[in-house]
């Protein structure tokens, strides 16, 4: 008795470390869809995605890899869904004058952990002017930006007047890379150079500011200042 008593809680560890290795090993889950880009007109319209798969899944939307919801211009019927079906996404008419960007996230159970259970499309709304890059991150110190840590806007007209919005008090804009006239709003004509201007951060954890255009609702920059 003593012996078999000995054995036993080893041939339990075992038999569990087994099982558990054959549940990892047995997922096969997949997710796969198509397109993987959509390239939309100014007035929108209504898009079919195909997904392919074998599991429950679900989407997110966001402006980058930063995570940021509340993107109010597109318009998906369902949230999650299980196996292969037609996904619709409806885009809403671009009134900002701005190209605009979103990206769609489909994951599969496991999509956060398995690359094939998870996939991303990006689906881009045509303007006439556009800002690049669309992400800029900053230390924590006040400065003026400068560099690649600017904004720049380019036209297709030379002449398209726009304005932007900082949406957060620390972050102000410029037109001038000494960093005068920064305000949380400007405006200006055609193409241009935008100097950020940011206090110090001493809030003790990173924080973002959003860019918006022509007072509207569309993000089209991103400001993280680290802390």
């Amino acid at each position: 008795m003593k012996t078999h008593f000995k054995f036993f809680p080893v041939l339990t560890l075992l038999v569990m470390g087994l099982i558990f290795t054959g549940c990892l090993e047995e997922y096969d889950g997949f997710l796969y869809v198509e397109p993987e880009s959509i390239l939309v007109p100014t007035d929108g319209g209504e898009y079919t995605i195909k997904v392919n798969s074998n599991t429950n899944w679900h989407i997110h939307t966001y402006f980058n890899d930063w995570y940021y919801y509340g993107l109010n211009w597109i318009a998906t019927p369902q949230e999650t869904g299980y196996g292969s079906a037609n996904f619709s996404i409806v885009v809403k008419k671009n009134d900002s004058g701005f190209v605009r960007t979103v990206i769609v996230g489909f994951f599969g159970e496991l999509g956060h952990t398995h690359e094939n259970d998870r996939q991303l499309i990006t689906l881009t709304q045509e303007g006439v002017c556009a800002v690049t890059p669309t992400q800029v991150t900053l230390t924590k110190a006040a400065q003026i930006s400068s560099g690649t840590n600017t904004l720049a806007v380019a036209c297709k007209d030379p002449v398209a007047s726009w304005m932007l919005t900082s949406r957060e008090p620390w972050l102000k804009l410029s037109l001038y890379s000494d960093g005068r006239e920064s305000a949380t709003t400007i405006s200006g004509t055609g193409n241009q150079t935008i100097y950020l201007v940011v206090t110090e951060n001493t809030v003790g954890s990173s924080r973002i500011a959003t860019v918006t255009v022509n007072g509207t609702a569309t993000i089209v920059a991103m400001v993280r200042q680290q802390s």
